[in-house]
């Protein structure tokens, strides 16, 4: 079809088609999303989130699919003929992917305030109003004010510029934060306050940085010893330990497993696509054959796996 060979109305014409095809389809994507979360199809497929699997896999942009989760995750468990008003409303034009992913925000800062009835009358509120007007409505029902979002903007191949919004609370942690450490921040400058709260946070949390600090502190301890005489016998460790078995699985196994398998990231890999996951966020040990059929504590049966893959276990699914 060559659109310049169309008069005006007849362009018109076609955009209004195209446009109400894109709405059936918001509606039906809705649908299939909710069936991707409910089987958690995503995390059989190796992604950590039905977010990542939409802007990875689906190629959708991260503000799109953003929209699309929210706007799911409002009505998947109003009542069917709730659904289907929704449905209709979303074929028609009259409420859009933005009121749902705006109402679905408030629903989740004020869970308690909203039923399904609620929810009804709040999207039904807005029908055909444009951002700004679904802005004033929803503050009616107590939303915040909209803020600006946490951004970080590229501004080198070195540098990047981070901007976000401080409450109360965190100007404080701030304040104090910077007065603890004054001495390395005698400037008191806010960029440098956040480098050092990084990094005492990595040498805290870091499995790895905690072993080296573990190996050197055990060779300064054997060091001085050294040079000390014995003074007793009974320093001597008992090997009669008993031997139960437990769940707990021993600090220095984990921090073994943490030294081997940490820069793989999530090593969930799904059979299908061979995709594997490689999720450096949230990793916790697991066992690769369950501690309930008798899988032990060695290195050779366990992995690191992201939290969400690592929860894929409570399913019926399990992992393989």
């Amino acid at each position: 079809m060559s659109l310049n060979k169309l008069q005006d109305d007849q362009v018109v014409k076609q955009a209004e088609v195209f446009a109400a095809s894109e709405r059936k389809i918001y509606s039906q994507m809705i649908g299939v999303l909710e069936e991707i979360e409910r089987r958690k199809i995503y995390l059989k497929r190796g992604f950590p989130s039905l977010f990542e699997f939409c802007t990875t896999h689906l190629k959708y942009s991260a503000g799109a699919a953003h929209r699309r989760i929210s706007s799911m995750r409002l009505i998947k468990d109003l009542p069917s003929e709730d659904k289907s008003e929704i449905n209709s409303k979303l074929n028609s034009g009259a409420v859009n992917l933005t009121h749902l992913s705006q109402v679905s925000k408030l629903v989740r800062e004020k869970p308690k305030s909203f039923d399904s009835k609620v929810k009804m009358e709040v999207l039904r509120k807005l029908e055909n109003l444009s951002a700004k007007q679904t802005e004033v409505t929803l503050l009616r029902y107590g939303a915040k004010p909209a803020a600006r979002r946490e951004s970080l903007r590229v501004l080198s191949p070195t540098e990047a510029r981070l901007s976000v919004v401080l409450d109360e609370d965190s100007q404080a942690l701030l304040k104090r934060f910077m007065e603890l450490t004054a001495k390395k921040n005698p400037w008191a400058s806010k960029e440098k306050a956040l480098k050092i709260a990084l990094q005492m946070g990595v040498e805290k949390l870091d499995p790895l940085q905690q072993e080296a600090r573990r190996k050197k502190k055990s060779s300064s301890l054997k060091s001085k010893l050294a040079q000390k005489k014995p003074q007793s016998t009974l320093l001597v460790t008992s090997e009669a330990e008993t031997k139960k078995r437990t769940r707990h699985i021993p600090l220095q196994t984990r921090r073994d497993v943490w030294q081997q398998n940490q820069k793989q990231g999530c090593v969930y890999v799904d059979k299908r696509s061979k995709r594997k996951c490689g999720k450096f966020f949230g990793l916790e040990v697991d066992h690769i054959l369950e501690y309930s059929k008798g899988g032990g504590h060695s290195t050779k049966n366990l992995r690191l796996l992201c939290s969400a893959h690592n929860r894929l276990r409570n399913f019926s699914v399990g992992l393989h």
